[in-house]
């Protein structure tokens, strides 16, 4: 649970996809709080090109570290 949380926050899987594609081809989507509607709601927009793919717009990382509590997420 540790690793999978630490990768999260150090952005591991949003890094390997800009490895590999355009960062056109990348959206990331800040999810928290929202229902699984408004999820799929937000997505379809994307999809219909009627809202842009945003990446770098999740920064758990900054977040913690502003709130002072990095080192109780990063614990592996």
């Amino acid at each position: 649970m540790w690793e999978n949380l630490a990768s999260e926050i150090l952005d591991v899987c949003l890094v390997e996809a800009l490895r590999e594609h355009e960062t056109a081809k990348i959206c990331e989507l800040d999810i928290t709080d929202k229902t699984v509607e408004k999820v799929v709601a937000e997505i379809m927009e994307i999809l219909n090109g009627r809202k842009k793919c945003r990446v770098g717009c999740v920064d758990w990382l900054g977040m913690l570290e502003t709130q002072g509590i990095l080192n109780e997420y990063l614990k592996i």
